[in-house]
């Protein structure tokens, strides 16, 4: 039977629809698929008949048969092509490319140069997927970015991000298709971080869940139903200027002081608790942390935390205070089912009980049962440009 007369911008909607269900589900007959899709099976047929010609799906015989002709089931095919995830931030880039199924195939990452740049950054980024591609650029669909701060992915910018002071209005995007030609899709970092977490995390499975990312900066993202959930003006999510009451955090017994109020960026990110370690070592204050008087790296910070240092514990142990203040108000606004933390921190052990307290202090029992660490690891952000690639690429018709 023929296809019914459709567009191809309608066609290649049906196909992108039908491929991330099949890629949600795994493995699925034809029938699920005219049923979840509201399709009649005939039409279905049509554009599966079409994906498995093309080489995007293949067809697989059930592995327990009952009476009868069992059902043919369809799925990925894993060989049919790459996708491309870059993810970077003040201090490090990080890329991987995954299979048509999304499994990891190579990963690389850079230390970015300081004071970082623009032009430093972008000549990472190509390098990175120069170096991902490497002698098999036909078999690659899409690239994925995932940039820090503000973006616009429809003209496909980097408007604007504090750690990088010349980060204004780049064009990512024509800068990478110029340059290899393929599709390139760009996201806000957390929110691509968010989409890792829904196809290779702890968010599979999730209708409703949030990130809070802490890393340069800090920020959340917010899933729902499966896609990303932007606000009407795109900063949903933009949370690192909160201002919290310092004072009532570590000192709940003294009054409330208004001028105490700082963003939860200037108390907790990466970028201050190395800046304010550096501080304290230069006034002297006893650590295993050295030389002193110079900021420590993110690595050296959480070593010294492990090893129960008391400058770096105490660092870490207030970040997580902070950083459990603010999984209270997204669980508060959003009641999601599952509240991902992600970034450096939670590879100390002192930070991760410390947040946990911290959440039970609130009153809130099922908070601290909620609130759980990513586990995708410093290459969590890469995948997630990764799958943003895999999300909005469709074939070519």
């Amino acid at each position: 039977m023929s296809e019914p007369k459709r567009k191809p911008q309608a066609i290649a909607a049906i196909e992108h629809a039908l491929l991330r269900h099949v890629r949600t589900r795994g493995v699925v007959s034809r029938g699920e698929l005219a049923k979840e899709l509201d399709l009649v099976q005939s039409t279905i047929g049509v554009y599966v008949d079409r994906l498995v010609r093309d080489g995007y799906l293949k067809e697989t015989i059930p592995a327990t048969r009952g009476l009868g002709r069992p059902p043919l089931l369809v799925e990925l095919n894993a060989r049919k092509g790459r996708f491309i995830g870059v993810d970077f931030y003040a201090q490090r880039m990080t890329a991987v490319s995954v299979d048509f199924s999304q499994n990891p195939l190579a990963r690389v990452q850079y230390d970015l140069p300081e004071p970082v740049t623009t032009a430093a950054v972008l000549d990472k980024l190509l390098n990175a997927v120069d170096e991902l591609i490497a002698d098999k650029p036909e078999d690659v669909l899409a690239i994925g970015v995932a940039t820090p701060g503000y973006v616009d992915p429809q003209r496909g910018l980097g408007l604007e991000y504090i750690h990088i002071p010349d980060w204004r209005n780049v064009p990512v995007v024509e800068t990478l298709h110029k340059r290899f030609g393929l599709p390139v899709f760009i996201e806000n970092n957390i929110r691509a971080l968010a989409l890792a977490e829904y196809w290779f995390g702890q968010g599979r499975g999730l209708n409703h869940f949030a990130c809070l990312s802490v890393r340069a900066g800090i920020g959340a993202a917010i899933m729902v139903d499966g896609h990303l959930f932007t606000g009407s003006t795109r900063i949903a999510g933009e949370i690192g200027e909160w201002r919290v009451p310092k004072v009532t955090l570590h000192a709940p017994d003294k009054a409330l002081d208004l001028s105490s109020y700082q963003t939860v960026e200037a108390l907790s990110s990466l970028t201050a608790l190395t800046r304010r370690a550096g501080e304290r070592m230069a006034a002297g204050e006893r650590t295993r942390l050295s030389p002193a008087g110079l900021a420590p790296s993110v690595e050296e910070l959480l070593e010294a935390a492990n090893a129960n240092d008391p400058l770096a514990t105490d660092l870490v142990e207030r970040a997580a205070d902070v950083h459990a203040w603010m999984v209270q108000r997204l669980d508060r606004v959003l009641d999601p089912e599952r509240i991902l933390v992600a970034g450096p921190l939670t590879e100390a052990a002192t930070y991760w009980e410390r947040l946990q307290d911290a959440c039970r202090s609130f009153g809130v029992q099922r908070l601290s049962t909620k609130v759980c660490r990513s586990e995708l690891g410093r290459f969590g952000g890469a995948l997630g440009a990764a799958a943003l690639a895999v999300q909005y690429w469709r074939p070519q018709r």
